[in-house]
Order: structure tokens, then C-alpha cells, then sequence
């Protein structure tokens, strides 16, 4: 009886989404739900699916404790408990608006966003599928193996693989932290980063046991090796703060300052100031090569 139960309202979603395959341009299947019932108004039928609630199209999986459908609206909503599963992406949220024709995704009460090696929380989304941009919103906090950070706006260009924070963003890699009005990711393969580009108020802190920078600046760029190691640090405009190696504590106030890195040491640094000259740190095995 219970299995007959379900095989029925299997056929009668098969039916529904059959005759209204136009305006959702998609394949709904409803796996699973313990009541359904149709408000029928002016042609403009609305769809109620209660309980353990679960649906799913060629690409995508949708599961929530209530789903609305509302065929006329080309909108799909989702209501408490919210997991959508998108190719390697994972959503979990208290509840979800889905646009069918324009291919937007908005959750508020968003719990987490899963990649493969990057877990993403926020207060709100909006996930524009046909343009490849994910927004979060409020809160924002993100973290991988190698790397986290936060900011109160987060822009993911897919497309680009590049990632856009605002509202005091700050990242940090172990030792190593970055801060800004707003800091531009350029992400490469398995969400390692290339590059980082902090404008206005610049801050970074490196630290790699006693020896460590602290500088702000106006702009910082900061360009990686493989597993997110730093590997040049350009920074430019006012320019301040302090470099410590082996015990020697150099004050900065310049215009311009770069530092490279080999295996995430102090290879050298070059900086230029407001009144004249040019300021070289070397490596002390540099300096015993050259007498």
C-alpha cells in the first residue's frame, strides 16, 4: 500500500513538470515526499511538497522539509533543513529561492558552501549559474588546507577563477597574514592562489621563527610559488613598518619596497625612499660571497 502510495505521486510530478517542461527548461524528479497538494487558481497551479522532500534534475540534487513550486513563476523554494548538491559544489542553508529560467540560486540562513577543498559560510548567497558568480554575504568566513580568511562581502568569478573580498577582508597563511579595504585572489588549480593584490591599507605580517615584517602600504602584490609559499612581495605608496633578521630590527619608510623569498626565507630586499638613495638587505651567505 505504502509503495503504491508513492509510485502515484511519482507519476502525478512526472505529469506536472511534463506540462510545464517550457517554462522550467528543465528534467524535475521528484524522489521523494510524504504529502503533496495543488492550489489551482486562474490556471496558475502551485505546488506544496511536505516532508523529507527530495528532488533532483540532470545536473542537480534538492532536499529540504518543504518545497513550493510554482511552475508560472519559473521559482522553485525550498524551506528548512536546505541541501542542493551542484556538480562538486554542496549548499546547506534554512532556505533557498531557485529562478529555473534565469539560473539563479539565492539562500538566506546559509550554513555552508563545500568545494572540493574549500569550505565557504556566510549569512546569505546569490549563485548565478549562467554567468558562473557566487556572492556571499555578511559574515563571510572561508578556509582551505593551506589558507583562510574573511570579510563582510565575497565575489567568486568562476570564469576567471578569481575571487573579489570587502568590508575588512584579511586572509592568513599559517605565520603569514594579509589585510586591506579590499583584496583581489587570483586562485589556479585545487584553489591554490597565484596572486594577491590589496589595495588601500595594506597590511602584512610575515613571521618564520625569530624573523619577521611588518609593513603597511597603500598597495601590496603578493605572487606565490607552488603550495601557496610566498615568493615576491611588492608594495607600494606610503610605505611603513619594520623587517627582523637574526636579531637586527630595520625601521621602513619608503615609497616602494619588494622582498623576495626562497623556501619561504628572506632572499633579499630592495627599498626606496621619499629623499634619496636605495636600501639593499642581503642574505648574510650573499655577503660573506662577495668580500
Amino acid at each position: 500500500m505504502v509503495r503504491n502510495k508513492y509510485l502515484f505521486v511519482l507519476i502525478f510530478f512526472l505529469l506536472i513538470t511534463k506540462s510545464y517542461s517550457l517554462e522550467l527548461e528543465g528534467n524535475w524528479q521528484l524522489i521523494n515526499a510524504d504529502k503533496t497538494k495543488v492550489k489551482v487558481e486562474n490556471n496558475r497551479n502551485t505546488y506544496f511538497l511536505i516532508g523529507d522532500v527530495k528532488i533532483k534534475t540532470e545536473e542537480d540534487f534538492y532536499s529540504a522539509k518543504e518545497i513550493i513550486f510554482k511552475p508560472y513563476e519559473n521559482t522553485v523554494e525550498l524551506f528548512d533543513d536546505v541541501q542542493i548538491r551542484r556538480k562538486e559544489s554542496k549548499i546547506n542553508s534554512g532556505y533557498a529561492k531557485f529562478d529555473t529560467k534565469k539560473e539563479i540560486l539565492n539562500c538566506t540562513d546559509l550554513k555552508e558552501i563545500q568545494q572540493e577543498n574549500l569550505s565557504l559560510k556566510g549569512k546569505k548567497s546569490e549563485y548565478n549559474i549562467k554567468k558562473s558568480i557566487l556572492e556571499v554575504k555578511e559574515d563571510v568566513f572561508f578556509e582551505s588546507k593551506k589558507y583562510y580568511g574573511m570579510a563582510d562581502y565575497l565575489i567568486y568569478k568562476m570564469d576567471s577563477n578569481q575571487v573579489k573580498l570587502e568590508g575588512i577582508p584579511y586572509i592568513g597563511f599559517e605565520n603569514n597574514f594579509l589585510g586591506g579595504d579590499t583584496i583581489i585572489i587570483k586562485l589556479g588549480e585545487s584553489e591554490n592562489i597565484n596572486e594577491i593584490i590589496i589595495n588601500r591599507h595594506g597590511d602584512l605580517y610575515w613571521e618564520k621563527e625569530n624573523d619577521k615584517i611588518e609593513i603597511n602600504s597603500d598597495y601590496i602584490r603578493i605572487l606565490f610559488s607552488k603550495n601557496n609559499k610566498m615568493d615576491e612581495a611588492i608594495l607600494e605608496g606610503d610605505v611603513r613598518g619594520y623587517i627582523k633578521k637574526k636579531g637586527e630590527k630595520n625601521t621602513i619608510n619608503g615609497r616602494y619596497m619588494k622582498v623576495n623569498f626562497i623556501d619561504e626565507d628572506i632572499n633579499d630586499v630592495i627599498i626606496k625612499g621619499r629623499v634619496k638613495g636605495k636600501y639593499i638587505f642581503k642574505k648574510e651567505k650573499d655577503i660573506n660571497d662577495e668580500k
